[in-house]
């Protein structure tokens, strides 16, 4: 991961926007925090992590559209065939941010 003052050069040197730069973070961040690699980190390394993706390249609006979409997918086959889902939880209620505007939360059956 890149030092905060190589981030800050990366960042005033990027083709994208500054603002642009934190909104696709963000959006980055509310789709691939459930992501193992993503969940172990803290709030400061997930923020470095996401904005360095974003600056580098590896993050676009359409990689975010299709990672979201790829969760609500899950998410939908998770709540058709809830015998799948494990019975670990049952009784406790499980939310998921999928949008970044909207937070879904389900029963875990």
């Amino acid at each position: 991961m890149a030092t905060q003052e190589e981030l800050t050069k990366e960042i005033l040197e990027s083709k994208i926007g500054r603002y642009e730069i934190v909104k696709r973070a963000l959006e980055w961040i509310s789709v691939k925090k459930y992501d193992e690699d993503y969940r172990k980190l803290t709030h400061q390394d997930l923020i470095s992590k996401a904005i360095e993706d974003v600056v580098e390249g590896r993050v676009t609006p359409e990689a975010i559209e299709e990672l979201r979409n790829k969760y609500k997918a899950r998410l939908s086959a998770a709540e058709k065939h809830p015998e799948n889902s494990g019975g670990e939880n049952k009784g406790k209620t499980q939310s998921k941010e999928l949008d970044g505007k909207n937070q879904e939360s389900k029963e875990i059956e």
